[in-house]
């Protein structure tokens, strides 16, 4: 048998995060990504002047902003685009600005700016590590005056700084220095005096020669005109003419030979590799001084100038017209691959769309691709709602605008955080006035509810018109449908299609209204009563949960609309339930704000018995009393054994995750940091919890009202038959399948609850023998091979649970199923022809079936003398001597298919099937 225990989890802990528990992260994989926000901040809150790509869709930016899309960030943050979050990236003290960032090969960051001090170091250039602390091994030069211009870093990982009148060590640097990779001026690097005047830029020829642009007039003991090509000694190269243009603001060497300046900020002109004029290209003035040039293909490039325009230019010269648009200002573009760039700058909007800021990445004609920034999602202000939709999508619903204009806080996600465009697409401008409450249906379809309305939606987001909901003058909070395919309503309307329902009713399958069905919440009705939620339950009972003057906060109804009596739970609840669940024993569990009646501590939950009483031995969470404010709004299952109960707990946690006898497996409470509450909640079927509620932020990341939480480590595994779990602390010799936890704690004592999710294989294990064939029990999953024990040959063909033997004999099987196998053991088989072998003899043996006693009447010419009954397995069960035509035998085993075999003088004469009942 495969052996196949899960040894993993003894060093799990080692590599866990150093937490204090690992509860309650952030799933960075879900980002929300909507166009049209109702609560918006999209970006950086201030000018971006440069950007590093550090991997493939992920960059780290630097600029005068102090905040990215809600999170405080000094000058420099990390943005992952693939994803669409901001990375936790250290922050640093410094006095000014950081203007430069550059990647080394290393991925160490390479920064420069007008700040003096930099985490305590007199400097103006520093390195990070690619987490964004401080790499301490930089040697830091010290400057005491100078202004930096240019920041490079080169094929070699050698560091190139521009500037003017800048001092290393009260050493002189005129217009540039090097640095060593690791920091240091580089002695090997003679400019021999440098520039006269400012160096605006460095760039690099794919000769390895170095390219300065600015204000100087000579360089060294040359004469030049604004720009200068340098060996990688830092002499002049004399080899390429620095004296055919005039007053050259900007040089860019591309990779096939070419080279382009800019005379006077905005005319361009092409160089071949030994400085003269390409007069075959001619382009017209730039608006605006030119910033930045991205070289083509076909000699063509893209021009980006200090106005903030953005142009594509062809081989000849010509303005490209697939790319032309402006912004206020572009500080800088990177050219991520053959068809998007990264820019950024000052902007509010790209091509007229306003969900970017100061930072956007374009494709090839300009048209900005998701923001890699974390955007805010729906306006969930009135209690939001979550639901898995199927097991790839998520649907969520609340009071804002999600999508477009006029959607009223309803969204279909994806997995990954996107909008399902093409549901939401043909879900058009909404229906309701504001959702509230949401059903998702198994066809595919979802009941959505909200101010005075409920409506069907089908599978592609369209609205099904046979859906034809009365009236209401109030609002849905919460939807449930019964096996029967009605559907139950709870809120706050009195009133439906016309006639008076208070709080709940039923509608049919084609939302018209059951008139079988009364509320009983008929009394008293007072302003802001309400339902909050409805829940089918077992035997047809249905459950709902509100504010009600009338009753008790939490009722049990019975299929027609009237109270079950029999559960009452009116002693200690009050004033409101707004979350109930029924538990597979017939307890309930309830959420909300609830009575302190019972004792002096005001709880968050409670458990009823079957018949509403108070379960005194629940662990009902609660609170010193007195505590309103502090309220749990949503009780979600978590597997077949735990619930998440979330809400406003008790200082801001914002959920619980318990047991079914109340005991918290985990907790929100050390690890979410939150501006807000959890109103509802999802579970995923990896255990994941998607969540909504009021919120900007969660564990200092901007997570606008959705957000996806891993709360615990999840683990899947299988084991085979017979092997014990070996998980944790946890031994189980004989597991079944279903969710075990366990806390792993490292040598570091960070802890980690760890979730499981075993699955035991089932195989058969024994063959039953039958008259005329043997059979294994069903395993529909198995892949089976009988085989004959005498020969140790398979039996060709023999694959199915039964096979039918063509003679007497022993026969085994090999099964297998999910990686798991056994051998079952030989089994004998006697073949019964007829009743076996009929030798021109006649008897009779009844009754057949029997109680226990059977008579075997012989013919008179029939000599058989004595008997033998044998079970399936061929063992001899019982024997005895026939003295008489007619012979009484008592059979003594259990209830099972036995052989009587005659003999005369052990000459077996004929077997019969014996069933003894």
């Amino acid at each position: 048998m495969k052996k196949h225990l899960i040894i993993a989890v003894a060093f799990l802990g080692w590599s866990l995060p150093v937490l204090s528990q690992q509860t309650g992260a952030i799933d960075l994989t879900f980002n929300p990504f909507d166009l049209e926000m109702y609560y918006r901040q999209t970006g950086f809150n201030a000018q971006v002047y440069d950007i590093a790509e550090v991997a493939p869709n992920a960059y780290v930016a630097v600029g005068d902003f102090s905040d990215v899309h809600g999170q405080p960030c000094n000058q420099i943050a990390k943005i992952n685009g693939t994803l669409g979050f901001l990375d936790v990236f250290p922050q640093h003290t410094f006095t000014g600005a950081i203007r430069y960032i550059e990647k080394q090969s290393t991925g160490k960051l390479i920064i420069a700016g007008t700040f003096s001090e930099f985490d305590g170091i007199s400097t103006r250039v520093i390195r990070l590590n690619a987490d964004g602390t401080l790499d301490n091994t930089f040697t830091t030069p010290s400057f005491f005056t100078g202004t930096i211009t240019d920041l490079r870093v080169g094929s070699n990982d050698e560091i190139y700084v521009t500037g003017y009148q800048m001092y290393f060590d009260a050493t002189p640097h005129n217009g540039v220095f090097r640095l060593l990779p690791d920091g240091g001026v580089d002695p090997a690097f003679n400019t021999m005096g440098g520039s006269n005047d400012f160096v605006r830029g460095v760039r690099f020829a794919s000769d390895g020669g170095i390219f300065l642009f600015g204000s100087f007039t000579y360089f060294g003991v040359t004469n030049v005109s604004g720009y200068v090509k340098l060996l990688p000694t830092g002499q002049v190269d004399n080899s390429f003419n620095s004296s055919n243009l005039t007053d050259v603001t900007f040089v860019e060497p591309v990779s096939n030979g070419y080279v382009y300046a800019v005379e006077d900020y905005n005319n361009i002109k092409r160089l071949f590799d030994d400085g003269t004029v390409d007069n075959s290209f001619v382009t017209p003035s730039t608006s605006g001084s030119v910033r930045v040039i991205l070289p083509e293909a076909n000699n063509g490039l893209k021009v980006c100038t200090q106005l903030g325009h953005f142009t594509s230019i062809d081989e000849t010269g010509a303005l490209d017209p697939t790319l032309s648009f402006s912004v206020n200002e572009i500080r800088n573009v990177l050219k991520l691959d053959s068809n998007r760039y990264a820019m950024c700058g000052v902007f509010g909007s790209i091509a007229g769309a306003s969900y970017v800021e100061n930072f956007a990445v374009i494709d090839s004609i300009g048209v900005p691709l998701p923001n890699p920034l974390p955007f805010a999602s729906s306006a969930y202000s009135y209690k939001g709602k979550v639901s898995m939709h199927g097991s790839d999508r998520i649907a969520a619903t609340g009071a804002g605008t999600i999508y477009g204009t006029d959607s009223y806080g309803f969204a279909l996600y994806k997995l990954d955080g996107s909008i399902d465009t093409a549901f939401m697409d043909n879900f058009g401008t909404g229906y309701l006035q504001q959702v509230k409450a949401i059903k998702s249906l198994d066809n595919g379809q979802l009941l959505l509810g909200g101010d005075y309305y409920a409506i069907r939606v089908n599978a592609d987001g369209s609205y099904d018109p046979t859906f034809v909901t009365p009236s209401l003058n109030g609002a849905i909070n919460s939807i449930d449908v019964q096996l029967d395919g009605k559907i139950l309503i709870a809120g706050s309307f009195t009133q439906v299609g016309g006639s008076s329902q208070y709080y709940i009713a039923r509608l049919n399958a084609d939302g018209s209204n059951d008139p079988t069905f009364q509320s009983p919440l008929f009394d008293n009705v007072t302003f802001g009563k309400r339902a909050e939620i409805v829940k089918t339950g077992a035997n047809g009972k249905i459950y709902v949960g509100g504010n009600f003057a009338c009753c008790a906060g939490i009722l049990r109804l019975n299929s027609s609309g009237s109270i079950d009596n029999s559960f009452y739970t009116g002693s200690y609840t009050a004033p409101v339930v707004y979350d109930i669940e029924e538990m597979s024993t017939g307890h309930v569990l309830f959420c909300g704000e609830l009575s302190p009646t019972l004792s002096n501590h005001r709880p968050f939950w409670y458990r009823a018995k079957p018949n509403g009483a108070y379960d005194a031995t629940f662990n009902a969470f609660s609170v010193s009393s007195g505590g309103y404010g502090t309220t749990a709004y949503d009780i979600e299952p978590y597997g077949d054994a735990a619930y998440v109960i979330s809400g406003d707990l008790e200082q801001h946690g914002m959920y619980r995750i318990i047991d079914t006898i109340g005991t918290v497996l985990a907790s929100s409470e050390d690890v979410i940091s939150t501006n807000g509450i959890i109103y509802n909640t999802a579970v995923q079927t990896d255990g994941k919890i998607v969540a909504v509620g009021t919120w900007s932020y969660l564990n200092n990341m901007a997570r606008n009202y959705i957000a996806r939480i891993e709360h615990f480590t999840n683990l899947k595994d299988t084991l085979c038959p017979e092997e014990p779990l070996v998980f944790g602390s946890i031994f189980d010799p004989a597991p079944t399948s279903g969710f075990y936890y366990d806390t792993i704690v490292s040598s570091m004592q960070s802890d980690s609850i760890v979730l499981l999710d075993l699955y035991v294989v089932n195989l058969p294990t024994n063959a039953y023998v039958y008259p005329t064939y043997i059979s294994l029990d069903i395993c529909p999953s198995c892949i089976i091979q009988w085989f004959d024990c005498n020969t140790g040959l398979d039996i060709q063909g023999a694959n199915s649970e039964t096979y039918t033997p063509s003679s007497s004999g022993y026969y085994g099987a090999y099964v297998e199923s999910g990686g798991c196998y056994d051998t079952i053991q030989c089994t004998a088989f006697n073949l019964v022809a007829g009743m076996i072998e009929q030798k021109s003899l006649s008897y009779h043996v009844y009754p057949n079936p029997t109680n226990g006693e059977i008579t075997i009447l012989l013919d008179a010419s029939h000599n058989a003398n004595s008997y033998i009954i044998y079970d399936l397995v061929g063992r001899i069960i019982q024997q005895g001597d026939i003295t008489a035509n007619e012979t009484n035998v008592a059979i003594d085993e259990a209830q099972g298919t036995y052989f009587l075999e005659l003999l005369e003088n052990q000459k077996s004469l004929g077997r019969t099937c014996i069933l003894k009942q």
